[in-house]
């Protein structure tokens, strides 16, 4: 749950609160929006990122 002060915040239309549960596809990829417009109100998902580059271990 928010703090107070966030829940302050989005009802001045500062930030937008967005729910707990994130869904994913079977590749791991954001199928739900992760992203709002504090202009527009418009929901999106933010394009994938890609995969960090495995490193080789420290000996």
């Amino acid at each position: 749950m928010p703090a107070p002060e966030l829940v302050e915040q989005a009802g001045r239309g500062e930030v937008v609160l967005g729910g707990c549960c994130l869904m994913v596809d079977e590749h791991g990829r954001l199928v739900a929006p992760d992203r709002s417009c504090a202009a527009c109100g418009h929901d999106f998902t933010a394009p994938p990122r890609r995969p960090a580059q495995a490193r080789p271990p420290l000996v």
